[in-house]
Order: structure tokens, then sequence, then C-alpha cells
């Protein structure tokens, strides 16, 4: 059996694909002072309108013209110029929305596991439903979370996160707090965690 497809499906969907071929896919919430993909991620999405950030460079680090270009941006599309890339900016810049989801409620973490060994860990968290996830971590407590060292989970959107701390001290107690973003924007941080290396 042949499929046939009107012309105006065709151009329907050739016309749509620059549209969903542009959106960016940033994972995590970004704070000034960051460096990894996802602000490359942010840089290049930023970059394709010159009138947001001029500069147009693409560094991995988040520093002064990227807080301006983002606070460009989040003018521009009615939230508030913060220059952080929160639950409302990520979804504006996602292509989802925030605003008139019906989700309201954050993620719920569920079970945490952590397998400490002398220069790393894994964090292992159970969500009750899919989020981006990291870890943010520290010898001290409390710690600005702005500035903190941070690992991405490597589990992506799902509601099994896993994250490898690296290049840690041995014998030392580090405290952390779990990141989960639903893709609504809901915010959940856990507080309270720590382990000790061996």
């Amino acid at each position: 059996m042949t499929k046939t497809i009107s012309i105006a499906a065709f151009l329907a969907t050739v016309l749509a694909m620059p549209f969903l071929a542009s959106a960016a896919v940033i994972s995590i919430q970004l704070d000034p002072g960051m460096t990894n993909s996802d602000v490359s991620a942010l840089q290049t999405f930023l970059a394709k309108d010159s009138t947001i950030y001029p500069e147009g460079i693409i560094s991995g680090f988040f520093g002064p013209l990227t807080v301006a270009a983002v606070k460009r941006y989040q003018t521009a599309n009615g939230i508030a110029p913060v220059g952080r890339v929160g639950p409302a900016t990520l979804a504006s810049i996602n292509g989802t929305s925030v605003g008139d989801s019906s989700d309201l409620s954050a993620p719920i973490t569920t079970s945490v596991n952590t397998t400490a060994g002398s220069n790393g860990t894994t964090v292992m968290w159970a969500l009750n439903e899919p989020a981006y996830g990291r870890v943010m971590y520290a010898t001290s407590w409390p710690f600005l979370y702005a500035t903190a060292a941070s690992v991405n989970s490597s589990n992506g959107f799902s509601s099994a996160q896993t994250a490898t701390l690296g290049g840690l001290q041995r014998n030392t107690k580090y405290y952390y707090v779990l990141e989960s973003t639903d893709a609504a924007g809901n915010l959940n941080w856990t507080i309270g965690n720590s382990f000790q290396t061996n």
C-alpha cells in the first residue's frame, strides 16, 4: 500500500523543521560561575539572536557576558531579569511552559544511596516522576549553591538519577544537596545529606 501526503501537510512539516531543530535542550538550572556543556548549549541558543547575545562567545563558562545575555533574554520574554537560568527561564528556552502547566508539585525524592570510595563517590536517588538532576557538594555546611562544586546526573530526564563525584579528598566528610527539576520547572532540593570518603 502506498501512502500519499498532501502538499499542505508536506509544506507544514518542512516549515516547522527549523523551529523544532532550533530548540535548545538544557537539562539543569544554571548559575553564574558554572562551567559545563549546558552552559555551552545556553550560549549557543542565546547567540542565535545578536540583540540578545551580540558577543556570541561559546566558552562553556557562565561569566558576565552570559549573565547580561540571559538578562536580555529574560526581559524580552517577560521573565524577571535575574541573570540565572531558573525554572521559568529553563522552561522558556526548552520550549516548555511553566505558567500554564497543571503540574504544580516538585519531584519527591523517594530514596538516596551513596557508595563512597577513597577519591570519589557515586550518589543515586529515585524520584516519583522523571526529572533532571544534579548534586552540589562541599566540605562545609552550609554552603553557597551558586559557587559549590556540582555534578549533573548522567541519566538525563529520568526518575532514577546517578551522579559520580570524582577528585575528592581521602577520609573527608562531604555535605551534599540533590537538585531535581521536573518538566514543568518544579524544583526540589534535599538537605542534611553527607558522606565520608575512605
